[in-house]
């Protein structure tokens, strides 16, 4: 069997990257257990839009999945978050701490008026799921910013990243000499960053910057 389908108007999630679409509009194709993506546009969360390509190939035992997955203009808020895997999830909390911003308001909330923290940015990653490895989906890609305001409980000084790119493999998060990234500190600070976030066994990372 085989044919074609033209979804319009719709609502849903992956379920191996939760992250909400809506007013989906797609055009899919199959034959017989294989089904292709071939166009997937879509509204994300707040401004965010979605687009997906890919594969379910459901012709063994198992269903394995290829999607690339691209989303523009992505808010780093909760949505975000809990489409990610643990270990992305922990780092994007530790970057994101408004606790520790809060406190560090207090001492001085005048040298931080102008700091925001958080953003947007912008998600183009590959998504592997084989159901033979029972391992959730494997997630390789790049992750685009600008203007993004992080803040670390390890290093509580609010820095704004310019823009830049990181890669991103099941291993952590890279940041490479030739991209470096630079940053503005409050006043008329400037730095860079480099090195990497590797992930642990138990859903956390640890940073190496």
């Amino acid at each position: 069997m085989s044919g074609d389908m033209h979804i319009k108007g719709d609502s849903g999630v992956y379920e191996y990257f939760q992250y909400p679409l809506n007013n989906v509009n797609s055009i899919i194709s199959f034959e017989n257990e294989v089904i292709e993506i071939v166009s997937l546009k879509a509204d994300g969360n707040g401004q965010s839009s979605v687009s997906i390509v890919g594969t379910a190939d459901a012709s063994n035992e198992d269903l394995v999945v290829d999607l690339d997955l691209r989303v523009s203009d992505a808010p780093l808020d909760e949505a975000l978050e809990n489409s990610l895997s643990n270990e992305l999830a922990s780092v994007m909390r530790h970057l994101l701490n408004e606790e520790v911003f809060e406190e560090v308001k207090l001492r001085n909330e005048n040298a931080y008026q102008s700091f925001e923290l958080g953003g947007t940015i912008n998600l183009d990653f590959h998504l592997h799921h084989d159901g033979a490895k029972r391992n959730g989906v494997e997630i390789v890609g790049d992750v685009n910013f600008d203007e993004v305001g992080i803040i670390h409980a390890s290093f509580p000084f609010p820095v704004t990243l310019r823009d830049g790119d990181v890669r991103v493999d099941d291993e952590g998060i890279w940041i490479d000499k030739v991209n470096q990234i630079q940053f503005d500190g409050p006043g008329k600070g400037v730095g860079t960053l480099l090195g990497e976030i590797l992930f642990n066994d138990d859903g956390g990372a640890v940073p190496n910057i």
